[in-house]
């Protein structure tokens, strides 16, 4: 199954044939886009609870797993390029 990790709606990761992390497990991941300031290469982290992330939408028909990460810690930024 793919997991795919969203920020404010926009795609930053794609993990094909990924594991879905359970509540309570800390994610470190290298953004594969832009967003909020942070261009690809960014490493952020976060732990799968609370407020950080919004419930996981299952779509089975396609099998996607949709994370949206909420709060998390900036590991290295990336600067967008000029």
């Amino acid at each position: 199954m793919d997991v795919h990790y969203y920020i404010s709606g926009s795609l930053i990761y794609e993990d094909k044939d990924g594991v879905v992390p359970t509540p309570g497990s800390k994610v470190v991941l290298e953004m594969q886009s832009y967003k909020k300031g942070l261009a690809a290469g960014s490493i952020i982290e976060f732990t799968v609870e609370g407020e950080c992330c919004e419930p996981n939408t299952y779509d089975l028909n396609l099998g996607i797993v949709s994370i949206d990460v909420n709060g998390y810690d900036t590991l290295k930024k990336v600067e967008p390029e000029s």
